[in-house]
């Protein structure tokens, strides 16, 4: 089976890093919600069918778990949207509007909710495919 390259090696274009998207395109709300999941979802065909030549017809189920409340504080003090918690729940309904596979889930404030969730998908997942 061959294997994805990590995120670390080639950064899919809605992203400033593996752990947050450009600040630019939160910044444009849901207008740039829309845009992240379109880039996001493009990239990933790209890749998927340049390093595995899978089909371009592939979808593509993406689920980003966050601290809301966390992220939109961070966004505030760091100057990059002042009224950052409704610039980001704007930007999350685009995200989620921009593909009907695409959600934004906000996973608590704990420092591991996120890691749960995650581990808790692996875990479904792995178990329904070797049911």
């Amino acid at each position: 089976m061959p294997v994805i390259p990590p995120l670390e090696e080639e950064v899919p274009p809605p992203f400033a890093n593996s752990l947050q998207f450009k600040d630019e395109l939160v910044k444009e709300g849901l207008e740039g919600g829309k845009r992240t999941a379109n880039l996001l979802r493009n990239a990933v065909q790209k890749e998927l069918t340049s390093s595995l030549g899978v089909s371009h017809h592939l979808q593509i189920h993406v689920r980003v778990y966050t601290n809301i409340k966390g992220q939109a504080k961070t966004y505030k003090e760091m100057g990059i949207i002042p009224e950052a918690t409704d610039k980001l729940l704007d930007f999350i309904r685009g995200f989620d509007m921009g593909d009907p596979l695409f959600d934004f889930v906000d996973a608590g404030n704990g420092k591991e909710c996120a890691d749960v969730k995650v581990k808790g998908i692996l875990h479904h997942t792995c178990s329904e495919s070797n049911a």
